[in-house]
């Protein structure tokens, strides 16, 4: 989508100038008590401050899309509830046109005895809808949420992902004039974020705002029109969101070089098995596997091998891989054509890989071994692989159709870096050194 510039032709949804906020931490519950007694706490400092946000200002317009960006400990979570109402600043000016939706913390707002409709209900009261209105998105809420029979079970009854679900789903269906969320959207599977995603894109179209909090940097190119870096309290970058990643970083780069062990030393002094198993994340499954009918053919054992052949899905860019897969032929053909296709977070097709046989003719109850080898350039982010093959019987030449087909069959994801050269999804330059020479009088490029 468009990354221009929406604030010189949109109005003004929330406007934040010169917020800070700053926490008191107290040793002892003790000193609390005594530092509000005035005959004790007079002239005495019982707590320690901890400027939580430094001055901060920000003005997001309607069918904009911030991301906000940084470490652990960088005051984003603090700056979303200052926007969402949730917390007031200690000084600075907040100014928010029109209703507000907030994910921030799971569980918030839920009660863990009534069923996830019971809740929603409440919710989308709590939003402003009335009941005519509440009950007329009912039906889009069950329907993206898509957690089955759970829908009319008691909360408390969920997993992380399915309150997630719920409660993403909920917040997007009352059409809000802001839309703010936290990283709650990192306890979902990666296939239901994918679907969050293009739902925010569909909002902000519409005319919502949007503040999202991720550590999916990838994400903030792809899907917002500015971004934030916070660090300590302070916005360190503001603009255009290629220009926010690489100084984000630039400034892990930094991070990692003053630290006493990195992960990347770690890596090095690790042994080939431990170094496979660090690289392999059982966790990382895809949930939104398609299966086309068989006709002819079953693909399976889907798998991704490093070099060594070791089982992966966690990937290194400009490193080399094999996506490997068996197919079973229920029927004889004459020539055999396997292939793959990989896709993005947002569904984006970004490139397919084939592999051709020439030891055709095959038989019914032939078991092959597909190994499609190819070498990363995808950039940081979470990407999907297909498997397909495709047979010729010889009844009309040249004709192939397929046999089988999975969608999403393996899932991984390529590690971030600590400052990369290039931005975008492909790294087209493939490790070759571009370089920039001065013209001579005579020579052409």
């Amino acid at each position: 989508m468009s990354h221009g510039d929406h604030s010189s032709r949109a109005r003004p949804v929330a406007e934040l100038q010169e917020v800070c906020k700053t926490y008191r931490l107290y040793d002892r519950p003790c000193d609390r008590l005594k530092q509000f007694l005035p005959v004790i706490g007079q002239g005495k400092r019982y707590f320690t401050e901890v400027r939580a946000l430094e001055p901060v200002s920000l003005n997001i317009s309607a069918g904009e899309i911030l991301a906000i960006v940084g470490q652990n400990g960088s005051g984003k979570s603090t700056l979303l509830k200052i926007l969402s109402g949730n917390l007031n600043p200690d000084s600075g000016r907040v100014r928010i046109h029109g209703r507000v939706a907030a994910l921030l913390e799971l569980g918030a707002g839920f009660n863990p005895e009534l069923t996830g409709r019971e809740n929603v209900r409440i919710n989308a009261a709590l939003l402003g809808l009335d009941a005519d209105a509440t009950e007329a998105c009912l039906p889009d809420v069950q329907a993206f949420a898509d957690v089955g029979e759970f829908f009319d079970h008691p909360v408390k009854t969920y997993s992380s992902g399915m309150f997630a679900r719920v409660a993403f789903a909920t917040m997007v269906s009352t059409n809000p004039e802001l839309l703010i969320v936290d990283e709650i959207l990192a306890v979902g599977d990666e296939p239901f974020q994918r679907k969050c995603f293009a739902r925010i894109e569909q909002l902000a179209r519409s005319g919502t705002a949007v503040i999202f909090v991720t550590h999916n940097t990838p994400l903030v190119t792809q899907l917002a029109h500015r971004a934030m870096l916070l660090e300590t309290g302070r916005c360190t970058k503001y603009g255009a969101p290629r220009d926010v990643v690489q100084h984000y970083y630039r400034t892990l780069s930094l991070a990692l070089a003053d630290a006493p062990e990195s992960a990347t030393s770690q890596l090095t002094e690790a042994s080939a098995e431990t170094t496979s198993a660090i690289l392999y994340d059982p966790e990382l499954a895809s949930d939104s596997t398609t299966e086309y009918a068989r006709d002819g053919a079953v693909i399976s054992d889907p798998r991704l091998l490093d070099a060594a052949g070791s089982r992966v899905n966690l990937l290194y860019r400009r490193q080399s891989y094999e996506f490997c897969y068996r197919v079973t032929l229920d029927v004889s053909v004459d020539v055999l054509e396997c292939g793959s296709l990989i896709k993005n977070m947002a569904g984006v097709e970004l490139g397919g890989l084939l592999a051709n046989s020439d030891d055709g003719p095959y038989a019914a109850g032939d078991v092959l071994d597909v190994r499609i080898r190819f070498r990363c350039l995808l950039l940081p982010g979470t990407y999907f692989l297909n498997a397909g093959v495709r047979g010729d019987s010889g009844d009309e030449a040249g004709s192939l159709r397929y046999l089988h087909r999975v969608f999403d069959i393996v899932a991984f994801r390529v590690l971030p870096e600590a400052d990369p050269e290039v931005t975008g999804m492909v790294d087209f330059s493939n490790g070759a050194l571009s370089t920039i020479e001065r013209a001579r009088p005579g020579n052409t490029p």
